[in-house]
């Protein structure tokens, strides 16, 4: 699963105040919120997810390309409210070797490619802003923060690989996320994000992946993989800051480059 979409700041919209809402939605937003509300204690709590100012997410899938069998890393660190930076290894295929990074604290953003020697800011575009603004915020891992806080409004069941599971429809920033529970554990299986660009709801933005294999790390539950791809978290680390005002190049060499102390391919 890729996980390389950006985000400026999220607005939270929910009902208002003056807003007369039918007794059997009230019944359906209730049953919603209760149940998220098992979800956000099940994950490690409020508080804790609150804590989080930035994460560092890491995996190493494997791609086939015909019979070859080929190693395909990635690198991200996502910087709360308004940045994110990522590193991919799509070699030998089309898209080769990228880092991007998105910094909508400037409106700026670059991405490299294996062989730049240099790299110029560019303006983020509103395009940019519209449809890739879940993803950076790992939404799907923690659900909460204190930048982001999804409204529940509705609950239904689905079934994920022959399993009954809860489905809370969301509202975030005006914008569709259901989240798939699991029933006994109260733990994102599924998180499915909505295009409201469209013309009609129905359409995907894109799906977060099968999240299984939960694990505590630093007090919250953590999916060990994502669509079978082994994943490791860092949160709160320490970082590099010049990585969101130029590109660490050569790209070859910045696989780390998010560390702090790092400096053309060696952390100091």
């Amino acid at each position: 699963m890729k996980v390389r979409i950006i985000a400026l700041i999220l607005i939270l919209v929910g009902f208002s105040s003056g807003q007369t809402i039918p007794k059997t939605m009230d019944a359906s937003i209730n049953e919603a919120q209760r149940v998220w509300e098992l979800a956000i204690k099940a994950k490690g709590g409020r508080e804790k997810l609150y804590s989080i100012r930035n994460i560092q997410n890491s995996s190493v899938d494997y791609i086939y390309f015909g019979l070859k069998k080929v190693r395909h890393p990635q690198s991200l660190l996502v910087v709360y409210p308004d940045k994110m930076w990522s590193w991919d290894d799509y070699r030998p295929g089309v898209f080769g070797l990228q880092m991007r990074m998105y910094n909508y604290a400037v409106g700026k953003f670059y991405i490299a490619q294996d062989g730049d020697k240099a790299v110029k800011l560019k303006r983020i575009q509103r395009d940019e802003l519209v449809s890739r603004r879940f993803f950076p915020r790992l939404i799907w891992l923690l659900m909460e923060t204190r930048w982001q806080k999804p409204i529940p409004e509705k609950l239904t069941s689905a079934r994920i690989k022959f399993r009954k599971v809860d489905v809370v429809q969301t509202r975030l920033n005006g914008n569709r996320i259901d989240f798939f529970l699991n029933r006994k554990t109260h733990l994102p299986i599924r998180v499915d994000f909505y295009n409201p660009n469209l013309g009609k709801e129905g359409e995907h933005l894109d799906v977060s992946g099968y999240l299984s294999k939960y694990y505590e790390q630093d007090g919250m539950m953590v999916p060990k993989k994502v669509d079978g791809v082994k994943q490791t978290y860092r949160f709160n680390v320490e970082y590099n800051e010049d990585i969101f005002k130029k590109a660490p190049l050569p790209v070859t060499k910045a696989a780390n480059a998010w560390r702090k102390g790092w400096k053309n391919g060696v952390n100091r």
